[in-house]
């Protein structure tokens, strides 16, 4: 995606629905939000791509990986969020 004025609100609904499945996720540099949430909470699982650059080795990815990424997934996307948000 090309870099515009919102490029840092950026969060696609396939990194979400990616990392809910336990897959590690390829994201652009300007889908900002999405490279935040990878580089803090996907560390190692989400590679970040420089639209400059050729893509480098991906991580491999475990059983355990995929099931550390599904359970950070759920604490940040999961339905209890949702839930909290009504019950304030």
């Amino acid at each position: 995606m090309p870099k515009v004025i919102d490029w840092k609100t950026r969060l696609s609904v396939k990194f979400v629905e990616y990392v809910n499945n336990g897959l590690g996720v390829l994201v652009g540099e300007y889908v900002g939000e999405a490279v935040r949430l990878g580089k803090f909470y996907f560390k190692g699982f989400c590679k970040i791509i420089d639209n400059h650059k050729e893509l480098d080795d991906l991580p491999e990815i475990t059983t355990e990986d995929r099931a550390k990424i599904k359970k950070t997934a759920e604490d940040l996307f999961g339905m209890q969020n949702f839930l909290k948000l009504l019950n304030e």
